[in-house]
């Protein structure tokens, strides 16, 4: 019973740092946005020239228009061809302008984005791929994929790679990144969403000041927007309900084990009595005592370690098979629970045993 005592406590400790250790992964490698306004207007130059104005407001850093936005990518995958068309690969197209990695803050390994000064309806246009698409097509190093010739759908129609990006979290963590190429809106003239990046300050501010911009700009077109930290969450709503459940739990079994032992130490003080007093007697000092106390409850915490954590490396490692990108569990992992919690139990036996012995050892041995 003692020994089960302690392993809840440490499961759900070991448990919760995981949680938090991974869902911080997730937050880390998904992109980092303001906000999106899905939009129902013609005219591509238009919305450049909205574009631009919204850029003038003090709290907008960049924005984008796309067709596409992290997170809302769906799994509509394209074929694409290599340089000889002796590969085929499946890849993930996005619709952009040529803002969109500044607006999301996407590495650049090699080459520029889209240029800025598109000219639609060439026979060589500029395509942009991630690491992904890189390694798909077979291309070992980034520099070397500049000037190559793709194509997508067609292979007698060929685009020449300009930029390589790093990989990003397109989705979530529970699939894996695709591959990605970039074609320029101006292509098709398809847009969706135009993507904002907010400067650090005042976001309440930041978000009246842009309704009021777009409301000149658009007065006909509702105001709507969406935060990229509020679509991450929707993403992961598993894991924060799972991972708030686990710190309640946590927090009610410390305040059990704390109750329990409490009640299983001072009645062993009260049923040793003479014992405590003849020691006391004979010059033991608190630290002595305390010892004496606590000696067989860390032998139990030492048995339940034993016992859990085999067990809850094996239960968190199959938790993280789901995850594409996922953690490492380390020594760190288990020595932070496992020193607040052996931390808890010698400031309890400590403080317990303080106040239980502090009688005078003459007047308890009488009265024995």
């Amino acid at each position: 019973m003692h020994c089960s005592c302690w392993s809840v406590p440490n499961y759900l400790q070991t448990g919760q740092s995981i949680y938090k250790q991974q869902f911080r992964i997730q937050q880390r490698l998904s992109i980092d946005g303001t906000g999106t306004k899905g939009l129902v207007e013609t005219g591509i130059r238009k919305m450049e020239a909205i574009r631009h104005e919204l850029l003038q407001e003090s709290a907008v850093k960049s924005v984008s228009l796309s067709y596409e936005t992290p997170g809302l990518l769906g799994f509509n995958m394209q074929p694409a061809f290599g340089n000889n068309n002796d590969t085929e690969v499946q890849v993930q197209r996005i619709n952009s302008d040529s803002y969109f990695l500044e607006a999301y803050e996407i590495p650049l390994l090699a080459g520029t984005f889209l240029p800025k000064n598109a000219v639609t309806n060439t026979t060589n246009r500029s395509v942009v791929i991630n690491k992904k698409a890189m390694e798909d097509f077979g291309i070992r190093d980034a520099e070397r994929a500049i000037g190559q010739q793709i194509a997508l759908n067609d292979p007698n129609v060929k685009m020449t790679i300009v930029g390589v990006t790093d990989n990003f979290v397109a989705n979530s963590l529970h699939r894996a990144s695709p591959a990605i190429v970039w074609t320029d809106i101006h292509e098709n003239f398809q847009y969706r969403y135009l993507s904002i990046r907010l400067k650090p300050g005042q976001l309440s501010s930041a978000v009246q000041g842009l309704e009021k911009k777009w409301k000149e700009l658009m007065p006909d077109a509702p105001f709507k927007y969406q935060f990229m930290d509020d679509r991450i969450k929707g993403l992961y709503e598993t894991e924060l309900q799972l991972h708030r459940a686990a710190q309640i739990a946590s927090a009610v079994s410390l305040l059990i084990v704390v109750l329990g032992l409490t009640g299983l130490i001072s009645l062993s003080i009260h049923l040793r009595n003479k014992e405590v007093g003849i020691r006391k007697v004979l010059g033991a000092s608190l630290a002595h005592l305390i010892l004496l106390f606590s000696k067989e409850y860390y032998g139990i915490f030492l048995l339940a370690v034993l016992v859990t954590v085999p067990s809850s490396y094996m239960l968190m490692q199959h938790w993280l098979q789901n995850y594409i990108i996922r953690i490492e569990i380390n020594a760190f992992t288990y020595l932070l629970p496992l020193g607040i919690l052996l931390s808890v139990l010698g400031l309890l036996v400590g403080v317990i045993v303080f106040r239980a012995t502090r009688f005078n050892p003459v007047e308890k041995l009488r009265d024995e």
